[in-house]
């Protein structure tokens, strides 16, 4: 069964340092990465920080 996050994570892997540049590789490891976190939300194009990490930057 073919998964398209891992295909296009092998995908940049290959890239190498050409991958910092690709907008699809941005997008593939923001996935991977909320999917890590367990923060599987539909992608509405935010980047705000989890709510634990906000409250680690109000107490400094």
């Amino acid at each position: 069964m073919p998964n398209p996050l891992r295909d296009g994570l092998r995908r940049c892997q290959t890239l190498g340092e050409a991958a910092l540049r690709d907008d699809g590789c941005a997008r593939l490891w923001a996935k991977q990465r909320d999917r890590f976190l367990g923060l599987d939300k539909p992608s509405g194009g935010s980047t705000s920080e989890p709510a634990v990490s906000q409250s680690l930057h109000e107490a400094r």
